[in-house]
């Protein structure tokens, strides 16, 4: 439901807040001013959009203005069927590129994944190059960071 391009959940939150704040007596008689408000801005843009529709024909111009108030909805639709020429050529594209790649899938498919698990499980990574080991006579290398020297003293530290 759509009411002025103000949906079902925002009109129920307005109508709560109007309780709060007017209260029952108060809030009858607001909805009737609102009423009247709102029939006047109708009378309005009829009066208008005829004048402007009037003064477009006599200026030869092909345009239809529209004799109700716009909504959210009636916008969306408008522009919709204005973007049409432009987007046509792309959704075209768009569902050709879809079929092709289904059709991929389609000639590409391994079956279930107990097909594909069964044709992994005998595959082997490559043995990797067998590398010596640095001999270390004995004792453990602490690279470059450690203050251990290789005949088993330590040095003080730099800056000391």
């Amino acid at each position: 439901m759509e009411l002025f391009g103000v949906g079902a959940w925002e009109l129920v939150a307005i109508l709560l807040v109007m309780l709060l704040v007017a209260g029952p007596k108060r809030m009858i008689a607001w909805a009737y001013k609102l009423g009247q408000y709102v029939a006047v801005l109708r009378r309005m843009w009829s009066e208008t959009a005829a004048l402007l529709q009037k003064e477009l024909d006599q200026a030869g111009v092909d345009i239809r203005v529209p004799t109700e108030p716009p909504t959210k909805a009636t916008i969306r639709k408008e522009f919709e069927r204005a973007i049409t020429p432009v987007t046509q050529p792309i959704r075209e594209s768009m569902d050709q590129v879809k079929q092709e790649v289904n059709t991929v899938k389609d000639a590409t498919a391994l079956g279930s994944w107990g097909d594909l698990k069964s044709q992994t499980q005998n595959i082997k990574p490559p043995a990797a190059p067998a590398q010596e080991a640095p001999a270390l006579n004995g004792e453990q290398d602490f690279g470059t960071w450690s203050a251990a020297k290789s005949d088993g003293s330590e040095s003080p530290p730099a800056g000391s």
